[in-house]
């Protein structure tokens, strides 16, 4: 029987929070599944949404593994840096998260397959591609030879992963339709506030990751031109916002709460502001980093309850 320190080890690992997000956006497509097509399956959104969470899963457990080096050299440790440590602190050890792949690859493969016998309606290229599409970005994140967190496309590749991807992925399986432009046009603030999280994240290890050759954008561009990308992006974000309340894309009443991203956004900037006067980025920023996972809840989460409640 595992102990408990290895039970809290795996825990670590898994990084738990990030189901709450990969939740709001796969349920937001399939409420917008069921607000314009009145389709709404509860067996094809729980297989869909294991088959999301295995992926994901999957992904952060091959980050670990292949961002061992980086992590190692990393000072600025914090819930939001140099991974979860539970390799770097021996609390696992290689073989347990190799293993660890190799089973969910298979649980992958058994709740794909109940997928698409759940859902006859969704073709099966349409299926296969999106599989095909999530994996290859999910898991050429940090595993070679693809090794997208180094080639300055991570940071891109989380945006589109959570936004786009996993709001699709909720809404497709439900209506068998990918061409819808509503689920893809929701999906843009989600990619931005998950943009800005990614850049922001790896602006404390940019010594780390110069060190190993991971060319992430503060890497690239320097950390204070990565915040000043992150301030711009930030209002684009809720510039997309307020613009799907306006052509009713995010359906009253709820949908009027959505401006609470303008005087967040604001609120959130002028703390970024506040970084680049110290011009101080060498050390963790947690508290920004947390007001960013609130702007990626606010974004998915009043659409979403929009279309719930709508």
């Amino acid at each position: 029987m595992p102990s408990r320190e290895k039970i809290a080890a795996w825990i670590r690992l898994s990084r738990c929070p990030l189901v709450i997000l990969s939740f709001i956006s796969y349920g937001l497509g399939a409420a917008i599944a069921y607000s314009t097509a009145q389709r709404f399956d509860p067996r094809v959104y729980a297989l869909g949404y294991i088959c999301l969470l295995l992926i994901e899963l999957n992904t952060v457990f091959l980050n670990e593994y292949f961002d061992y080096p980086t992590d190692r050299l990393n000072q600025n440790i914090s819930p939001f840096n140099a991974g979860s440590r539970v390799l770097v602190e021996g609390k696992l050890g290689f073989d347990d998260v190799r293993r660890a792949v190799l089973l969910i690859c298979g649980l992958i493969v058994v709740f794909g397959y109940l997928l698409i016998r759940a859902a006859p309606h969704v073709p099966l290229r349409y299926m296969l591609s999106l599989a095909v599409v999530s994996i290859f970005f999910c898991w050429g994140y940090t595993t070679p030879p693809i090794k997208l967190s180094y080639r300055t496309l991570g940071e891109a590749t989380d945006g589109l992963m959570h936004g786009p991807a996993a709001i699709l992925a909720g809404f497709m399986l439900q209506t068998g339709d990918w061409a819808n432009p509503v689920p893809w046009l929701l999906s843009i603030p989600t990619f931005l506030t998950t943009f800005v999280a990614a850049t922001l994240g790896a602006t404390p290890d940019y010594r780390a990751d110069a060190a190993v050759a991971r060319r992430t954008i503060p890497v690239v561009f320097g950390p204070r031109r990565a915040v000043i990308l992150s301030i711009w992006v930030n209002a684009l974000a809720a510039v997309a916002c307020v613009t799907l309340w306006f052509f009713t894309l995010i359906p009253n009443p709820v949908g009027i709460a959505i401006g609470i991203v303008v005087p967040f956004m604001v609120i959130f900037n002028r703390e970024l502001l506040k970084l680049i006067k110290t011009d101080d980025y060498d050390h963790p920023i947690d508290a920004l980093l947390r007001l960013s996972l609130v702007y990626m809840v606010l974004v998915g989460l009043i659409p979403l309850l929009a279309f719930i409640w709508g």
